[in-house]
C-alpha cells in the first residue's frame, strides 16, 4: 500500500541525508523510526510524516483491529529491506487475489519466493493458482466446444483439485482455494 511506499521514500532520502530512520512493520500500518544515541521517535510518511510516540503507534494499531487487540512493543522493531520487500509483494498479491487477477498474482508468488524461499505457504499458493489458470483454460475450451475427448481431460484437471487439502490454508489463500470456480458453473 501507499504508506510502505511514502516509507521507502523516507527511507531512501534519509539514507542520503545521513539521517538514521528505518521501517517500522508494525500490523496493518508501515511506518519509520528515528534513532539515535540521544532519541527514538516514529514517523507516519502517510500523515504528512506526523511525529509518533509508543503511545500514539499503540493507538494507530488498536484503531483497525479493536480494543482487545494485543499491542506489542516488538511491533516497533526494525525490519530489513528483505522484509520490507517481502510485505510489498504480500500487499500486491492481496490486490491481484482480491480482484481475481490470478496470473499477475502468480507472478507476484513467484518473486515472493525469491525473497523468502523458505516459504511453505508461497508454494501452496502458487500451486493454488496454477490450478485456478488451469481450471480458467478448461473454460475457455469448453465454451470452445472441443468434443467429448477434451471434456473427459478437464473434468480430471478439475476432480484433481477439489481433492487438493485446505484445511491448514493461511491468509487469503483458504478464500482463493474456494473462490476457485469450476468450468461452466
Amino acid at each position: 500500500g501507499i504508506p510502505i511506499t511514502l516509507s521507502a521514500v523516507y527511507m531512501e532520502v534519509s539514507r542520503r541525508l545521513n539521517l538514521p530512520i528505518a521501517g517500522v512493520g508494525m500490523p496493518g500500518h508501515f511506518i519509520v523510526k528515528y534513532r539515535d544515541a540521544e532519541h527514538e521517535f516514529f514517523l507516519d510518511p502517510f500523515y504528512g510524516g506526523t511525529i509518533l510516540t509508543v503511545d500514539d503507534c499503540r493507538e494507530r494499531f488498536t484503531s483497525p483491529f479493536g480494543p482487545n487487540a494485543q499491542f506489542s512493543d516488538h511491533f516497533l522493531s526494525r525490519v530489513s529491506h528483505r522484509q520490507i520487500l517481502a510485505r510489498m509483494l504480500n500487499n500486491l498479491k492481496k490486490i491481484y487475489l482480491d480482484s481475481r487477477a490470478f496470473d499477475k498474482g502468480l507472478t507476484i508468488v513467484d518473486m515472493m519466493l525469491m525473497v523468502e524461499p523458505d516459504d511453505i505457504n508461497h508454494y501452496r499458493d502458487r500451486g493454488l493458482l496454477r490450478v485456478q489458470q488451469s481450471v480458467i483454460a478448461c473454460g475457455f475450451l469448453r465454451r470452445a466446444n472441443r468434443g467429448e475427448a477434451f471434456e473427459k481431460r478437464a473434468s480430471h484437471i478439475v476432480e484433481a483439485h477439489w481433492r487438493l487439502p485446505v484445511g491448514d490454508l493461511a491468509d487469503g489463500s483458504r478464500e482463493m482455494h474456494d473462490g476457485i470456480v469450476a468450468p461452466g458453473s
